[in-house]
Formats: C-alpha cells, structure tokens, sequence
C-alpha cells in the first residue's frame, strides 16, 4: 500500500453551486455535478483512506483505489450530499463526516462475515451531518494537519532560501523544538546574543510561520464575500491549529521537513 505521506491531504476549494447542482438527485444537470465533484475529491479521499490507521491495519490486503470508487459511487455520497449546507459548516467536514460512516460500515460488514457470512445493510439514517461533528474524527483530521504545516513550513523555508538566510532558518527550525537547556547551549555559543533577543527572534519566526499556515488554509476556501471567507479562515485556521496542538506529536512536526 502507498505511503500516506507521499499524498496530498489538501481539500479543494469548494464550489457551492456545484454542491447545490449535485443535490439534484436523478437530473443530467445533478449527475454530472456529482460526477465532476467525485473527480476533484477522489484524490485527497484516497489519500484519507491510505492514512487511517484501521484500513492500513485491518485492510492491507484490499486495493485502497477500490474502497475509495466504492465511496464515491456508493448510496453514502449520494444520500449524503443534499444534506450539504454552506450555513452549516465548511464542506470538508461533510466529507469527513461521510468517510466517518462509511469506514463503520465497512468494518461491521467484515465483522458480520466473519461470524458467519452475515450480511450488514448499509444504513445511514438517522446519521444527519451535524456541524462540526466530523471534526472529532481525528483519524482524518490528523495527516491534513499535519500536511497543511508541512506546506506552510515549506514555504516558510523557501522565503529565506530567497534572502539568502537558509542557514538562519536551520537554526530557528532546530530552537523552535528544543528545550531549554539545548536553547542555554545555543546562548553560550553565540557571543553578544542576548537571551530576550533570542525570544524575540523565535517570536517573530512563529508568527511568520502561522501567517504562511494561513495562506495556505486560505487557497482552500472560498466564499461569496471577503467578509464570509475571512470568517471561514478563521475557524479553519481555529480547528487546524487545535488538531495540530493535540493531536500531533511534536517529533513529527519537526521531522515535517526531513
């Protein structure tokens, strides 16, 4: 199976009226929303499914691209999609939500087969997507995470590669992670370097990183006005910042640029 670090966990920008278009169940007008929709998700979905834990542990042997096509043209995304609703939350969020029930029913399905051949009806009534409600899905909200703040850490590089401060960027990469006794090193061995001056200088390098974390959530999201996408930022930005505080280790945040 592919490594889930070598895909893109970055969600497309979402097009509402193409959403609204693909609610349209049994017209030409919704099938080819919904078609077009599938094309431009399929790849972080894949990407989503590579990276759970139960499908690498429990579903080696199963060809993730199948689970993935069995998603996408199954009865959970077209039952699924009316409910989409931009008052309610951002679309991301609904497709989490839809991998969510999908991957329940999937294992009750392989439980049930092997306790004897049972078959397992899928069900999803009675699931209503509920705002925020596949933000707890952690599972998936971990590797697009920790894909966005490679990016941003990425870019963050490349603009002092371009000032010719890569050098400068190394070190405040390696005393971003350290503790203070490393950072009490790093002081003894930079004369005339001021320990307040030191802070300074990881301050305004956390705050230059957030500002490239945020444009890269920002290419993500677009609204009808400036006001409701600066709105949408934020709690994207929120939520992002929350996953990454509790749900990522550290060492895997530092290692992002190995």
């Amino acid at each position: 199976m592919a490594d889930p670090k070598h895909h893109s966990f970055v969600f497309p920008s979402t097009d509402w009226e193409m959403v609204r278009q693909a609610a349209m169940l049994g017209t030409e007008e919704g099938r080819l929303a919904l078609e077009q929709l599938c094309r431009e998700y399929r790849p972080v979905i894949r990407a989503c499914m590579s990276g759970i834990g139960y499908v690498k542990e429990r579903l080696a042997v199963m060809d993730v691209d199948d689970l993935t096509q069995e998603f996408l043209s199954g009865d959970f995304l077209h039952r699924l999609v009316p409910q989409a609703d931009q008052s309610r939350g951002c679309f991301r969020h609904f497709i989490l939500h839809g991998l969510r029930l999908f991957l329940m029913s999937h294992r009750e399905k392989l439980s049930a087969q092997k306790r004897g051949g049972g078959i397992v009806h899928e069900n999803i009534e009675g699931h209503e997507w509920m705002p925020g409600e596949a933000c707890n899905f952690r599972p998936l909200d971990r590797p697009w995470a920790l894909d966005m703040f490679q990016r941003a850490a990425r870019r963050m590089r490349q603009h002092y590669l371009r000032g010719g401060e890569i050098e400068r960027f190394n070190e405040l990469w390696a005393l971003l992670w350290s503790d203070t006794s490393s950072r009490r090193v790093f002081l003894e061995s930079s004369p005339g370097l001021k320990p307040d001056a030191l802070t300074q200088r990881l301050h305004r390098f956390r705050v230059g990183l957030r500002e490239c974390l945020r444009h890269e959530v920002e290419k993500t999201v677009l609204r009808d006005s400036a006001k409701e996408r600066a709105d949408a930022v934020d709690e994207e930005m929120t939520h992002l910042l929350d996953v990454l505080s509790k749900e990522v280790p550290p060492e895997s945040l530092y290692g992002c640029l190995s």
